[in-house]
């Protein structure tokens, strides 16, 4: 699932990168940014991206699942 990086800091911060007036955590390994401070599943091949509903505040909705004709019958 997808997940905030929060409101990110004032100050150049160590393996931070700058986005929108901020300095901000990296993505985790096969996450990408979604707008300014949104982590969000890089799919692999055969998967796309769809919402799945949750309520951790720490997460968004954003998921990778597999396509209806990829799925096994």
């Amino acid at each position: 699932m997808s997940y905030d990086l929060g409101s990110g800091y004032d100050h150049e911060c160590f393996d931070c990168h700058y986005s929108y007036g901020r300095w901000l955590d990296r993505c985790a390994e096969h996450f990408v940014r979604n707008g300014c401070c949104t982590c969000t599943p890089h799919c692999p091949e055969g998967m796309v991206m769809d919402t799945w509903k949750q309520d951790s505040h720490d997460k968004n909705n954003f998921v990778c699942i597999i396509r209806p004709e990829n799925a096994l019958q």
